[in-house]
């Protein structure tokens, strides 16, 4: 994520009120025509608007619910294509979850040992395009201490997603 500053910093400001001690990230979002991901904080929102930094349009706050990213796919211009579907779909699970519980796709398990189970060699996103025309990927999942094998399918054009199927793999212990 870059950090926004200066002028942008004060234009931003106009559009979403951040206390000047908060320092402002922003990353524009590869599967989104005029969706900016901006972070105060521990706070995410997807401001979807014409103007820099996606300003302009309309704020959504990710606060676990899909509903809010559903919803700023809308305006954001979601365009799901082979190279932007698993980008998207990393990000709408990392950032929907119940209560506590985090569901995180990832493409490599560093920073983690494994103490119980197994890991395929191979842990990146496969798939593609289905007959049905929804996007359905094989990938690892991380939720709490454990790591699955999901198959997960997006569906074009809201951009909701559903877990087809999963396998528990392995327990996982961070390492320090």
């Amino acid at each position: 994520m870059m950090r926004v500053e200066g002028d942008d910093l004060d234009a931003l400001r106009v559009f979403l009120p951040v206390r000047d001690d908060l320092p402002v990230f922003y990353e524009r979002l590869p599967f989104y025509e005029r969706g900016t991901l901006l972070n105060f904080g521990k706070v995410f929102v997807i401001a979807a608007g014409p103007g820099p930094f996606g300003t302009g349009g309309y704020k959504y706050l990710l606060n676990g619910a899909a509903q809010a990213i559903l919803q700023a796919n809308k305006t954001a211009g979601l365009v799901l294509t082979e190279e932007t579907a698993p980008a998207y779909l990393k990000f709408f699970c990392r950032f929907v979850f119940w209560e506590e519980v985090r569901f995180e796709v990832v493409e490599s398990v560093d920073g983690y040992a494994v103490a119980e189970g197994a890991l395929p060699d191979d842990l990146r996103i496969a798939g593609g395009l289905d007959d049905s025309g929804e996007f359905l990927y094989r990938a690892m999942m991380l939720v709490d201490d454990w790591a699955y094998q999901v198959r997960l399918a997006t569906s074009r054009p809201l951009g909701a997603v559903r877990m087809v199927d999963n396998v528990q793999l392995a327990r996982l212990v961070r390492l320090q």
